[in-house]
């Protein structure tokens, strides 16, 4: 079953068909906008992310907090993407927190990316778990990228190279 609910996930197409920040404002306020419950710790850049991310997650871990961390891409399973106290999100809460995004979309008339999916996932997921932090990694970055729609306790920009000057 996981095989065929990723299979699913993956057809919504890695790039949004509509761009801007539209769709993933209209799926989080049908979940009641759980983003706005968190402490954010944003992270932006070209290179650098994942290590920032991890960094920041393991000093807050060690302080004692409880840390939600969402990265991408992921390297050997979706899983990767969405972690809780450095644990990644099990097979059965990722489809459990699919299908609750899909009834949601059966609601709306948007066509949301992978990303924008993704993203309201690991917000219903942080959501659950109650993570004292989630620190956020941006996808494609610039100001339309779907994790724009937060408003974090602070912002990392790590170094940007010249393939984001447009």
């Amino acid at each position: 079953m996981v095989k065929k609910i990723i299979e699913e996930m993956y057809s919504y197409g890695f790039f949004a068909k509509k761009i801007g920040l539209e769709n993933i404002k209209k799926i989080c306020d049908k979940l009641g906008n759980p983003q706005d419950k968190m402490r954010i710790i944003h992270v932006a850049g070209t290179n650098g992310k994942g290590s920032t991310s991890t960094t920041l997650e393991m000093i807050l871990l060690e302080a004692g907090y409880s840390v939600g961390k969402f990265t991408s891409p992921h390297i050997e399973k979706i899983n990767e993407r969405i972690c809780f106290n450095n644990k990644n999100i099990s097979d059965e809460d990722l489809i459990k927190f699919f299908l609750r995004i899909k009834e949601i979309l059966k609601t709306l008339e948007i066509e949301p990316s992978y990303f924008e999916l993704m993203t309201a996932m690991m917000f219903l997921y942080m959501e659950e778990k109650k993570a004292d932090y989630v620190i956020l990694e941006t996808g494609l970055g610039g100001r339309l990228d779907s994790t724009n729609i937060v408003n974090s306790e602070f912002s990392l920009i790590t170094n940007i190279s010249f393939d984001h000057i447009e």
